[in-house]
């Protein structure tokens, strides 16, 4: 069995560097503060990724009556929401639609303005700027091995005033991704509590991390207006939001993934909220070219979505059959009350954000109706193709030559079939999902 790495921080403590002796698994976690001392800093990439849907019903559609009942949920910038809420979130993060259901807010994944300056902006002669072009950007990563298993071992970095409880609930989820579909990074994973000055020094070793070092270019950015700020928010607001960081232009290129306490949340879902996080740096890590089509937007999060319901029910996490039963109720729903909307719509960012003008819906297609994409593409070839076939595929074939290749249809012509699909009987829709 692989000995994964558990890493606790204390406040007051210095960064120092990373211990290389991995922890007996019987023993408490050691306070270490860690960071990675890499040379060079580069591209800004955020996946700020939802994880926090909760068997299928949460949306980022129209408004509903909160719930009384239920548990509420801090916003980003503070605020506090009732459950059964939906609409723009706020502060660094105000550009996504958000749903909350008790205490769990979950939101999509729009990099905000203010984060995509940081990728961009050339004035910081970061290696994005100064980049040639897709091909010698693929040719690097693929030569320094970012799209194939690796035998670094998922180091995981605690804030102080969480046991070690809520990184193995973390650990458990990414452990069954990894099983699954293999380890990728290196990855580091943080677990953030409540105590914000522990949550800082969490920030500074992810900063550094994800970043190229403390002299890194865009460190004290990161620290002061970006994911620092997002990673102390959680801990003021006990959020239970999580992002994912692929930082594909550092010289040695690895992945993090950042997540509140996942004992706040009912049994299981903190661990399958992992498993959907985890299968975000899977994808990731196949893709090498920025200019390619690569996975469909709505397809990104209906996957991890459906692999993490999938796994989970192996798990005991959660009800493979009844989520998806679910999802579908809340896709079908959607498509009546939009009936010329569907996850065509939302290909790209692009396209996307056209839609969040017409229609308060993008969430729903992204997640839902994703999930009812992919179980469709599952039960036309089978699990182990779609994940472990089309997708490490786009590498070499790019996103429309490996969706041609293993599903026998363009992505156009995949529309056509699901939307007739999706105007079936609610028995025939179920009957093509897989049996865990």
């Amino acid at each position: 069995m692989k000995l994964t790495k558990v890493l606790a921080v204390l406040i007051g403590m210095l960064v120092l560097a990373c211990s290389s002796a991995a922890p007996v698994p019987a023993e408490p976690t050691p306070d270490i503060d860690a960071t990675v001392e890499a040379k060079v800093a580069q591209e800004r990439a955020v996946d700020a990724t939802v994880q926090a849907k909760v068997s299928g019903t949460l949306s980022a559609s129209e408004a509903k009556t909160p719930s009384t009942t239920q548990a509420a949920c801090k916003l980003t910038g503070g605020e506090t929401v009732q459950s059964g809420w939906t609409g723009e979130d706020t502060g660094n993060n105000s550009c996504n639609s958000c749903f909350c259901t008790d205490g769990v807010l979950g939101c999509t994944k729009m990099a905000c303005p203010a984060h995509l300056a940081l990728s961009r902006d050339c004035s910081l002669d970061n290696q994005y700027c100064n980049s040639e072009g897709g091909d010698e950007t693929s040719t690097r990563l693929i030569g320094l091995g970012w799209n194939k298993p690796t035998s670094v071992q998922t180091t995981y970095l605690r804030t102080s005033d969480l046991s070690d409880d809520s990184v193995r609930v973390v650990e458990d989820g990414i452990r069954a991704g990894e099983d699954y579909l293999g380890s990728y990074g290196p990855l580091r994973v943080y677990v953030i509590g409540t105590d914000v000055e522990a949550a800082h020094i969490v920030a500074m070793d992810f900063c550094s991390w994800a970043y190229g070092g403390v002299n890194g270019d865009n460190y004290e950015y990161c620290l002061e207006s970006d994911q620092g700020v997002e990673i102390r928010e959680i801990a003021e607001y006990a959020g239970s939001n999580a992002f994912a960081q692929h930082s594909r232009e550092l010289e040695t290129p690895n992945q993090s993934f950042v997540i509140g306490n996942p004992l706040q949340f009912e049994s299981g879902l903190g661990s399958r909220i992992a498993i959907h996080e985890y299968v975000h740096i899977y994808q990731n890590a196949n893709k090498v070219d920025e200019n390619d089509f690569g996975l469909p937007l709505w397809l990104e999060e209906g996957s991890a979505e459906f692999l993490a319901l999938y796994l989970s029910q192996e798990e005991g996490w959660a009800d493979f059959r009844m989520a998806m039963a679910e999802a579908l109720e809340s896709a079908k729903d959607l498509q009546e009350r939009h009936p010329g909307i569907g996850i065509q719509d939302i290909e790209t960012s692009e396209s996307r954000d056209a839609l969040q003008s017409i229609c308060d819906c993008t969430g729903m297609l992204q997640y839902e109706t994703g999930q009812w994409a992919t179980a469709w593409l599952v039960n036309r070839t089978s699990l182990d193709i779609f994940y472990k076939s089309y997708i490490p595929d786009i590498v070499d074939l790019g996103g429309h030559g490996s969706f041609e290749k293993h599903f026998g249809l363009t992505v156009q012509e995949f529309y056509g079939e699901f939307d007739e699909f999706m105007s079936s009987s609610t028995g025939n829709q179920l009957a093509i999902l897989p049996i865990p």
